[in-house]
């Protein structure tokens, strides 16, 4: 019984946490309602949740005030590994990214080298930390498994295979460590930072970047597959024009569809176009020179048959698109929006719902921040929280076992 009334507490504490996140300050009585939790449970959690300094009254001498995240006390220690950088960021609890900082990095970066950075990184942004730490997180290109915390592989940093990185950088680090695949995490920020998109429950997202990503939410949780490659559209094959691939394949979706490639076949019609236009200028010349407009409709209709099969197994809410310039996206939305209806032939005249994430900027550092700030809401709810050192700013690292979880 006395087992049963824990879990329910915990259950409750974590609902409350998640209805503070999703629609900003609320009063007791209005979490009483929404969370469907009585008023004086709700008084018990709050009071515990202020003394933690997690949440506080707007007004605090008004005990009727609507309560907030005390947003600029806690934070998570974020760093993103792209294809020729590590980002590194600290992101807080209502997805504000302070302090951002980057580095380059080559592909032929060894599995140490790539581990030496992160470290650095994540330790020099600890020692920054304005408030207090929840925990880290790592956002990561290619195959990774979050549960034993391992990066398989990743074709842009071919050293890589089966690094066991959390771990590893808990050992390092004193304190958790999460990781996930980028497009994962930055689907997963996605619904948990925009309130529009909280209700979704099954979704496929995309970004077009120097590759393709992809990821997969499935009745609300994150599909990763058997070997941790679900949703990966970027090296299916999409052509028989031989173009090479950094895989060592060819004719990988990413060879006609990702930026680097789109933006080599817009050269094509505009040769004044440098190698260094944006995102925002390809979106110019896609609008208003139809030579460029049709070469962006060959690339979102090969786009737009293997979306369209994907989207076809899952039946989502919404496919989600985000990590880029919402100019070139709307740019290319009209088109791509066709060529995923045309493959949805016995759907009658029902849309798709394709919607732009509203914040693309530092996608995969929002992302695994919030997956982070999740596990520890779930985590405060247990003693472990209360007893496990919390990590302040300018504070050495406490000794803490690599098995230790949020």
């Amino acid at each position: 019984m006395i087992s049963d009334q824990i879990t329910k507490r915990d259950r409750n504490r974590y609902e409350l946490l998640r209805m503070l996140q999703r629609q900003g300050p609320l009063r007791r009585s209005e979490l009483s309602r929404e969370c469907h939790v009585r008023i004086s449970s709700i008084i018990s959690l709050t009071d515990e949740l202020i003394a933690e300094g997690l949440v506080t009254l707007n007004e605090p001498d008004r005990p009727r005030s609507p309560l907030t995240f005390t947003s600029d006390r806690w934070f998570v220690v974020t760093g993103a590994v792209m294809a020729d950088r590590i980002e590194f960021a600290q992101v807080g609890l209502d997805g504000q990214v302070y302090n951002y900082t980057r580095q380059a990095i080559s592909n032929r970066a060894s599995a140490q080298t790539l581990q030496a950075a992160l470290f650095q990184g994540l330790d020099a942004q600890r020692t920054l930390c304005p408030g207090r730490l929840l925990g880290m997180g790592i956002a990561l290109t290619g195959i990774v498994d979050p549960a034993p915390g391992l990066w398989h592989s990743a074709i842009h940093f071919p050293a890589v295979n089966s690094v066991s990185l959390a771990p590893d950088m808990e050992a390092l680090l004193g304190c958790p460590v999460m990781v996930e695949n980028d497009a994962r995490a930055s689907l997963w920020g996605a619904l948990w930072f925009e309130p529009r998109l909280a209700a979704l429950s099954n979704v496929v997202y995309l970004s077009l970047c120097s590759g393709i990503g992809s990821a997969l939410l499935i009745q609300g949780h994150l599909h990763t597959g058997t070997h941790c490659y679900a949703g990966e559209l970027g090296h299916m094959r999409a052509g028989e024009e031989g173009r090479l691939c950094c895989c060592g394949k060819s004719d990988c979706l990413e060879t006609y569809c990702a930026i680097p490639a789109l933006a080599a076949e817009l050269r094509r019609v505009e040769p004044l176009m440098n190698d260094e236009a944006t995102p925002a200028d390809l979106a110019e010349l896609i609008r208003t020179n139809p030579q460029a407009a049709e070469i962006a409709d060959q690339a979102m209709a090969r786009l737009g048959r293997l979306l369209g099969a994907l989207a076809s197994y899952v039946d989502p809410d919404a496919i989600l698109l985000g990590e880029q310039e919402p100019a070139l996206y709307e740019a290319l939305l009209p088109s791509l929006r066709h060529h995923i209806q045309q493959e949805f032939q016995g759907r009658g005249t029902e849309a798709l719902p394709i919607e732009l994430v509203a914040a693309p900027e530092h996608a995969p550092q929002r992302g695994i921040a919030a997956m982070v700030i999740n596990e520890a809401f779930r985590n405060t709810l247990s003693p472990l929280y209360r007893e496990r050192p919390i990590f302040t700013a300018n504070a050495p690292a406490c000794a803490t076992s690599t098995t230790d979880h949020f």
